[in-house]
């Protein structure tokens, strides 16, 4: 029973209220859901023991990191950055843009794990709303995508009989497909990360409910990033001397008119640069950044391109 693991997620009609799944994925280690009911004793003089308990509001975090692949996540990108546009004829391009405001509806998000007995199989997040995304790859690893948000409740449900999965013989993006680009000139990198955090509350609630309200962000949304490469020139170098921006442009190509890209637009190098000294012949160079915004595309903008007409 428990190998029969997988996820499952669809775009509510209204926030908190829960819809059938329409959308599923095997998923990587990590892929959790957590029931939050906080809660402390009422500390009132004259007794040595708490008698009575005050509950806070209740909500549901949970982390999804499904199989990568370039036809079958996309409405998970669409609540990561908050807008999409759909557009072409066969193939179809999904533009995924930052929004202001994330979707207002939210995901029903189901993550089943076998639980015993029949009739409560798996978890449920309703009003699930994401607050993380990072896109992760390494040389010689599988490439990670992962989702991270908060829900206004955790459940538990009956789990959704008979879920179909993307194509993962010719769907998923693999480090071997992934080049990466900087300043419009293919560079050689032996790691890249692209992560969005949304900032979204987790205290927003209204009396007469024990769950909370659907979050709103609490401050600025933030894009960082690192790029690992070989020392070649100094050229990254130096903009993380003068603080230049720069262009990053990340793209997956698949089979057919498979295609996958991440575009940060204006990045900037900030923090800790280093270079690593050893006995190689090479050494190697970490450059974290920052992306900030872009009149054209945005501090970040994904593009599907697949088989499927809308997101």
């Amino acid at each position: 029973m428990p190998y029969d693991i997988f996820a499952g997620w669809g775009e509510q009609a209204a926030y908190g209220t829960a819809v059938a799944r329409a959308q599923f994925a095997r998923v990587y280690d990590g892929s959790a859901v957590t029931h939050k009911h906080p809660g402390d004793p009422h500390t009132y003089l004259g007794r040595a023991d708490p008698e009575t308990i005050h509950y806070g509001l209740e909500y549901g975090e949970w982390t999804l990191e499904p199989v990568p692949v370039y036809d079958g996540i996309g409405k998970l990108f669409k609540h990561a950055l908050g807008s999409v546009t759909d557009a072409g004829a066969g193939p179809y391009t999904h533009t995924h843009s930052l929004a202001d405001s994330l979707p207002a509806n939210g995901l029903s998000i189901e993550l089943h794990k076998g639980l015993d007995p029949a009739g409560a199989e798996s978890k449920l997040i309703t009003g699930g709303k994401i607050n993380e995304f990072a896109f992760e790859a390494s040389v010689g690893e599988e490439l990670k995508i992962r989702f991270g948000g908060i829900g206004q409740k955790a459940t538990i449900v009956a789990k959704t009989a008979s879920p179909t999965y993307p194509d993962y013989d010719n769907d998923i993006v693999k480090v071997s497909q992934i080049s990466v680009q900087i300043d419009g000139a293919t560079t050689n990198v032996t790691g890249i990360s692209v992560s969005l955090n949304n900032n979204l509350r987790t205290d927003r609630g209204f009396l007469g409910s024990q769950y909370i309200a659907e979050p709103t962000r609490a401050g600025n949304r933030e894009i960082t990033g690192q790029v690992d490469k070989e020392w070649e020139d100094a050229t990254l170098y130096n903009k993380f001397l003068s603080g230049a921006t720069a262009t990053l442009l990340i793209t997956c190509t698949g089979s057919g008119s498979n295609k996958l890209t991440i575009r940060c637009n204006e990045i900037v190098f900030l923090g800790d640069v280093d270079e690593e000294l050893t006995q190689s012949e090479k050494i190697g160079q970490t450059l974290p950044f920052v992306a900030r915004h872009d009149a054209t595309y945005g501090a970040l903008q994904i593009v599907e391109t697949n088989g499927t007409a809308t997101t």
